[in-house]
């Protein structure tokens, strides 16, 4: 899907690319040891890709959030000083910046034709409601988000053959589970509760911005189903959400990590295999 979407004129293979190079830079941050200090280049990099993030699709600056658990030492010296004195600028900027994006408080929308602010409305008196409406959607679609994140291509009408699908999903995971168990940097539970907080925390941003600004014109305000939420949406926070299957237990059994390390001397067969059976899906939708 991440290919598709880069070879389709869509902000969203921008958004996936700039979602896991901001993972991968916190990452490093927080677990390479020759990275003794947080440089402006680093903050530079984070401010480029907050700002992007902010002006693609707010909802994703919840992928951020791990900077919290940058040791504090990092940010010594002169650093400390250049957070302190911009620090307020940015949150008054943020605030300013997320005021316009909400219809409830933008004074110069036209809700004669705009029914958003009704729809935040309803959200705001009715939360347990909305909750049991997001949950419901999720159970509802949940194998075309899953289907989404993989490949569903055209327009949302072309679908990989549904076998492969559960091979693919069952091996992305088995991979991942291997790669997060062998892997020399350990996550530990404060590591895994804030991917699992940050993950849901963008999952839910995701269904109330839809629910918001696009379900209203298909349902109706207070609608019992959220649309328009698609599965491509998550793909920026798989690796995040990974983070809790790294553990140490599996490593201990010989032949459970001798078949884990068979799996991830293999594991590049299973893309390859993966994009043979897109292209034969998208070649036989489109040319016969």
């Amino acid at each position: 899907m991440s290919l598709a979407l880069a070879a389709a004129v869509s902000y969203d293979s921008v958004l996936i690319s700039v979602s896991l190079l901001s993972t991968a830079l916190i990452f490093k941050l927080l677990f390479d040891e020759n990275v003794k200090r947080i440089s402006y280049k680093h903050l530079a990099a984070f401010g480029i890709i907050a700002f992007i993030l902010l002006s693609i699709k707010i909802v994703y600056i919840t992928l951020l959030i791990p900077l919290v658990f940058i040791p504090k030492e990092k940010y010594e010296g002169k650093i400390t000083k250049l957070i302190k004195y911009f620090g307020i600028i940015l949150v008054i900027a943020s605030v300013l910046f997320i005021i316009n994006k909400i219809p409830l408080m933008n004074l110069q929308r036209n809700y004669t034709e705009d029914h958003s602010a009704e729809q935040l409305q309803y959200v705001i008196t009715n939360p347990i409601s909305y909750i049991k409406i997001w949950l419901k959607t999720m159970l509802i679609n949940r194998n075309f988000y899953i289907s989404g994140i993989i490949g569903t291509f055209g327009i949302l009408d072309t679908y990989i053959p549904t076998i492969y699908l559960v091979i693919y999903t069952i091996c992305g995971l088995a991979i991942a589970l291997t790669d997060f168990s062998v892997c020399q940097v350990k996550f530990n539970w404060k590591y895994k509760l804030i991917s699992i907080f940050g993950s849901i925390a963008t999952i839910f941003s995701i269904f109330l911005a839809l629910y918001i600004f696009w379900t209203w014109l298909e349902q109706g305000v207070g609608a019992e189903i959220i649309t328009g939420v698609q599965g491509r949406y998550f793909i920026s926070i798989i690796p995040l959400a990974m983070i809790i299957l790294s553990n140490s237990v599996l490593e201990k059994n010989k032949t459970i990590k001798s078949v884990m390390k068979i799996v991830l001397d293999n594991s590049y067969l299973v893309p390859i295999i993966m994009l043979c059976v897109t292209s034969v899906t998208i070649f036989l939708r489109f040319w016969c």
